[in-house]
């Protein structure tokens, strides 16, 4: 039988990552590619409770983490600070004696780094216009020839 507090609330149980509506519901996670979601779950399942903040992650981690290569990991943490899901406290670095992987908060709660309250900036992130996007598509297209036209 399942032991409880004295609120009725079970105690225990295996750890699991929290996604609510309002990060799932948003326009920067429907743009999110789906490497770019894995990462973001990988990254959310070191938050503990106390170390938003202090979230470290290595590229090289998160690729065997994700299964994918560290590439992909590089340009999906790149989209998850774009979209405003994620922001990097600390650089990593490489050096030869020390080895600092870069750690990272999320934006959907309260840094314990800093002590500020969420951002929720994702909330207010929206995509490139159809505009933008069509005068995107139209340079890296190949025009294709008219027949019957006057060279």
């Amino acid at each position: 039988m399942a032991k409880h507090d004295q609120k009725g609330r079970r105690k225990g149980g295996p750890p699991f990552v929290m996604m609510r509506y309002d990060v799932i519901d948003s326009a920067a996670w429907k743009s999110l590619t789906p490497a770019a979601r894995s990462i973001y779950l990988q990254i959310a399942r070191r938050f503990n409770g106390e170390n938003n903040g202090y979230l470290a992650a290595s590229v090289r981690d998160l690729a065997l983490e994700c299964n994918v290569a560290p590439n992909t990991v590089t340009a999906s943490i790149n989209q998850l600070i774009s979209v405003a899901l994620i922001d990097r406290t600390q650089e990593g670095s490489f050096t030869t004696k020390v080895r600092l992987a870069a750690e990272y908060r999320l934006a959907c709660i309260k840094c314990n780094r800093t002590g500020r309250e969420a951002s929720n900036d994702f909330r207010r992130w929206r995509p490139a216009g159809p505009a933008t996007l069509r005068a995107e598509k139209d340079s890296d297209c190949v025009q294709p020839s008219r027949a019957g036209s006057a060279a």
